[in-house]
């Protein structure tokens, strides 16, 4: 199983959110040490871009033993598909290096069901239907369907965004939700980076919770937020993107 982590010093909102130091590690090296750390994940690769500017990045996933694919800055389904011909692998992970929450155990536990189901699946995401806050997005696909969106896939969205055309694209692909009942309403919060308000709730969350568990789950992030909900309003207004 290959994870393939998406990341770029230009980012629009708040460029260079990637490399900014969370309690005493960059934001990528979180999501990377908690990628590599998920049950069934064999190897993780970056993909970054040719830009001098990620230098940066390559230099970073190396050290922490990821590996690293590099191309175009806005084709990032073309650097997905690269990442799998230089690195292998049949079923493959996208992660993005705006969420260093991401749960190693959900992580673990999405693969499980993609690799158990029957009939087999294509593509299965906590992201299409959201039962899951943002900054827990998991998709899982296989490698070869992958690669037909990528042959096929004509708009530029579909293509910054690598997973659209699977699921807009129910007619080619087996597409499978991974869901949860969600009563507290967390589909709602954000815990993802985009921007300065982002990075208060986050910077807030690790202090509170990196010191005593380095990769601390949902149910740990759940939990906390119950008892601080004011911390959930610091960044409510922001809008999200939408792919």
């Amino acid at each position: 199983m290959v994870a393939v982590i998406q990341a770029r010093m230009g980012s629009k909102r708040l460029p260079g959110k990637v490399l900014r130091d969370l309690e005493g590690i960059p934001v990528l090296a979180h999501v990377i040490r908690r990628v590599i750390s998920a049950p069934r994940v064999d190897r993780v690769v970056v993909a970054t871009t040719t830009s001098d500017a990620d230098d940066a990045i390559a230099a970073l996933a190396d050290h922490e033993g990821a590996a690293v694919t590099r191309g175009e800055e806005d084709d990032v389904l073309a650097r997905f598909a690269a990442a799998f011909q230089e690195h292998g692998g049949t079923i493959g992970v996208r992660i993005t290096s705006d969420c260093p929450c991401v749960d190693p155990q959900l992580v673990g536990r999405m693969i499980h069901e993609f690799s158990c189901a029957r009939p087999d699946i294509d593509y299965l995401s906590n992201a299409v239907v959201r039962t899951f806050p943002r900054g827990y997005d998991v998709e899982i696909f296989r490698v070869d369907a992958l690669v037909r969106a990528y042959v096929a896939a004509d708009d530029r969205s579909a293509r910054e965004h690598v997973t659209p055309y699977l699921y807009r694209h129910p007619e080619q692909f087996a597409i499978a939700h991974y869901t949860r009942e969600d009563p507290s309403h967390t589909a709602d919060w954000r815990l993802t980076l985009d921007e300065e308000a982002d990075w208060r709730v986050l910077e807030y969350l690790f202090q509170a919770l990196y010191p005593s568990d380095a990769f601390f789950g949902l149910e740990a992030v759940e939990r906390f937020l119950t008892a601080h909900p004011d911390v959930l309003t610091w960044n409510a207004s922001v809008a999200q993107r939408v792919h």
